[in-house]
Order: structure tokens, then sequence, then C-alpha cells
């Protein structure tokens, strides 16, 4: 537990090295005991911690999902995709948070942070969603 705990001071949301002050490490670390709280209070079926956990994650969730999905965009053709491309992170997003809320009581706290657990979640949904557009699938999309 305790390398666990000093691993999630040294890292940054996302999971990179961080070169941080001594408070902000333990700033991290309030902030990974606080989401480890909202995920196991979650679980229990508790809707207000589920919609705090929402509160402060959502923003990182979101803009990763987003990354993904837009990175497989043809680069001329980002403009008149961007409204199909926001519907879909709005549904992979959705998706993600619902499996997050299903799958709460099966986060292990020995494997690595909540936040670190969410984004690898929303990682896998956004890959599968590219996976499974059209374009991939027949070879048309340019770049992959």
């Amino acid at each position: 537990m305790e390398a666990a705990r000093a691993d999630r001071a040294a890292l940054t949301s996302v999971g990179q090295p961080a070169d941080t002050a001594p408070g902000e490490a333990d700033t991290a670390t309030g902030e990974a005991d606080r989401l480890a709280e909202l995920v196991s209070a979650a679980a229990r079926g508790q809707d207000e911690a589920f919609a705090e956990l929402y509160d402060a994650t959502s923003a990182r969730v979101y803009g990763l999902i987003l990354r993904v999905l837009r990175s497989a965009d043809h680069a001329d053709e980002v403009t008149q995709e961007v409204y199909e491309v926001t519907q879909e992170v709005y549904e992979v997003t959705q998706e993600v948070y619902l499996e997050i809320w299903q799958q709460s009581a099966r986060y292990d706290p020995g494997r690595g942070s909540v936040l670190a657990w969410m984004i690898t979640m929303a990682h896998r949904r956004a890959v599968d969603r590219v996976r499974r557009s059209p374009e991939v699938s027949s070879g048309t999309r340019r770049g992959r």
C-alpha cells in the first residue's frame, strides 16, 4: 500500500513522472486518495459520490477520448466532422462512465490509482470505437 501511495505521489494525473514541489506531491496524493474514496462509495451505490467522481475527472476523461477519436480523423475532413466527432466523444464518455459505475466494486487500489484505472478504460473504449469505424474496417482511412 505504501509503495502504491509513493507511486501515486510521483505521477501526474495521466501517469507521467512529475517534477513537483513538496506541497504539490501532497496535493496529488490527496486527490488520488479522494478519488479512491469516491470509487469505493460509488461501489456501495452512493450516487452523490459518483457525481463528485464525474465532476472531478470528466474533463480529463473527455480530453483523452477526444484526442484518440480526432487523431483517427483525416486532417482535411476535421471541419466537416466536428459535429460527428463531438457527438461520438459524448457517446464514448457516457459509455466509459457507465462502465466505471458498473465496475466500481472491482477497482483494486493495489493495481494503480483510480485515475489511471479510469483513463485506461476511456482509452480502450475510444480505441475500440476507432477500430469499429467504417473507414478503418474498409481500409479507406488515411494515415493509419
